[in-house]
């Protein structure tokens, strides 16, 4: 898998990365419009702790939920229905096969319409499709970096846009 563009961010605090979540999901939301032929795909890589389920339900704030927004760490799957989205934040960290991946019937959620942010997505290989977009998270002596990498063409002006505003 061949990555298109990478931006660099440090984000000194929560605050900052609600910020960057709220900015990323207006992005989003404007690059799956014009192109929702197939579905979004985020992975989210880091270690435990470094704000990827932050991130996530930052971004989903943001894109209107308004109701609880649970981690998925025992149940695997959550899945929203935002204006005309249907999104889907997995945490696959307590995965032991990929193949687990089939009795949530995860392909039958592969639609355009669809947006899936994904943690710890090495433990889907195989099963999980390439992403357009992913965020990597690393413990700094004081807050957090985060690498962003764009795989998909249509993933490109969300990654250029998040990097002017942070740079």
């Amino acid at each position: 898998m061949r990555d298109l563009a990478k931006a660099h961010i440090v984000l000194a605090n929560v605050s900052q990365v609600t910020t960057l979540a709220n900015r990323f999901a207006q992005l989003l939301e404007d690059q799956a419009t014009q192109y929702n032929k197939t579905p979004w795909i985020i992975f989210l890589e880091g270690d435990l702790g470094t704000g990827k389920t932050t991130f996530v339900r930052a971004c989903l704030q943001a894109m209107g939920e308004t109701g609880k927004i649970k981690s998925p760490t025992y149940t695997i799957l959550e899945s929203y229905e935002i204006k005309k989205w249907q999104i889907f934040h997995l945490d696959l960290y307590r995965l032991a096969d990929p193949e687990e991946l089939h009795f949530l019937g995860i392909e039958d959620h592969f639609t355009s319409d669809a947006i899936f942010f994904i943690e710890w997505p090495k433990k889907g290989l195989g099963v999980l499709p390439k992403p357009d977009i992913v965020l990597n998270y690393k413990f700094l002596a004081q807050g957090r970096a985060l690498e962003l990498t764009a795989f998909s063409q249509r993933a490109l002006p969300l990654l250029e846009s998040i990097h002017e505003i942070c740079v």
